[in-house]
């Protein structure tokens, strides 16, 4: 059995939902990371910087008889 091993079955033995909790955290903390990645991905990219451009658009009315 590895230390980690060892140490996680002597929580366990005292407190018993320790391990439940430390898992269900787990998955969190994993979603959190993948979330602070893209946001940060996001905001440093320099693909979606913010760029103004200005576009003319000429409309004729022409009446047609």
């Amino acid at each position: 059995m590895t230390k980690l091993a060892a140490l996680l079955f002597e929580v366990s033995r005292y407190f018993p939902t320790f391990l439940s909790y430390v898992m269900l955290l787990r998955l969190w903390f994993l979603d959190l990371r993948v979330h602070i990645i893209t946001i940060y991905f996001y905001c440093t990219h320099s693909i979606f910087g913010s760029k103004k451009k200005c576009v003319k658009v000429s409309t004729s009315q022409l009446r047609r008889t």
